[in-house]
């Protein structure tokens, strides 16, 4: 752990684990390659995107030794519920959630930006040149046109369709922030666990997660699967959920199961990251 750290660049946050981890999500968030098109723009990029992530892991799981009191989750298993996560741990917690919430908020906006724009000033152009109409007597091109009845009723109805389009899209733009913080919330992590642990038994690992069972958990309940469903327009709230937004959804849901104990992270060189299941947890099933 303390080499990894050293390798980074943050020799000096090894005395502070709460610094060092939020050291080492800056870094997983800023090489992220969802940012640069799907794919790392180098080499050491990449490397130096495994190494942190690698020290996250690590760092949780060395963290999770010294549990104390902490509320039980709302949904969870009981062995998820049963198990505390130390106070300072459940600070930090919180406060990456909220970190983690503002940049999926961002990027949902951004994903349904343009879709609104173009809607809105459809709408607000077709019915100025409804309401308006008189004013445009003058126009070479838009005054015949405007005399016409049926080209006055096209744009009352082109209008109020992207009217009602501009609507619907900032529903499922505030419907997908709200999706996303329910994933990013404790009220997902046990029907994450659960998700993961099929994934895992369908690859034919018992009492064991790897990274990427608890990713295609998250995948599930991204895109509307699972027990509690997502709002309407699945579709569109499929797509705007990136790859970063859910990677950011894996990582705090895996830091609260580590935290818990339910899960240890398998000392290993592999580039996926292997976990052992808490004999206490093997018997649970979400609820």
């Amino acid at each position: 752990m303390a080499q990894l750290a050293r390798e980074l660049g943050l020799g000096a946050c090894i005395d502070s684990p709460e610094t060092l981890k939020a050291e080492l999500q800056k870094i997983v968030l800023a090489l992220h390659p969802d940012k640069s098109g799907g794919e790392f723009r180098s080499d050491g990029d990449k490397a130096r995107f495994m190494k942190a992530r690698r020290a996250i892991e690590l760092l949780n799981g060395d963290g999770g030794a010294g549990a104390s009191d902490a509320a039980p989750l709302a949904g969870a298993p009981r062995a998820i519920a049963d198990t505390a996560a130390p106070p300072a741990s459940l600070e930090n917690e919180h406060r990456l959630q909220v970190l983690l919430l503002a940049d999926a908020r961002a990027r949902i906006a951004r994903y349904f930006a343009a879709p609104k724009i173009a809607s809105s000033v459809l709408a607000t152009t077709s019915l100025v040149l409804v309401l308006a109409a008189d004013l445009f007597q003058g126009h070479a091109l838009l005054g015949p046109l405007l005399k016409e009845a049926a080209a006055l009723i096209f744009l009352s109805v082109l209008g109020l369709m992207a009217a009602m389009a501009a609507a619907a899209l900032w529903f499922c733009e505030r419907a997908a922030v709200a999706h996303a913080g329910h994933l990013l919330s404790e009220s997902a992590l046990g029907e994450l666990f659960e998700l993961a642990r099929r994934c895992a038994r369908r690859q034919g690992r018992i009492g064991q997660l790897s990274g990427f069972d608890i990713r295609r958990g998250t995948d599930v309940l991204a895109d509307g699967g699972g027990t509690a469903r997502a709002p309407g327009g699945r579709r569109l709230l499929r797509r705007s959920l990136d790859a970063t937004t859910r990677e950011s959804i894996t990582l705090i849901q895996t830091q609260r199961l580590l935290a818990r104990r339910v899960i240890r992270a398998v000392d290993r060189p592999a580039l996926e990251v292997l976990y052992e299941v808490s004999p206490g947890a093997m018997g649970e099933t979400f609820r």
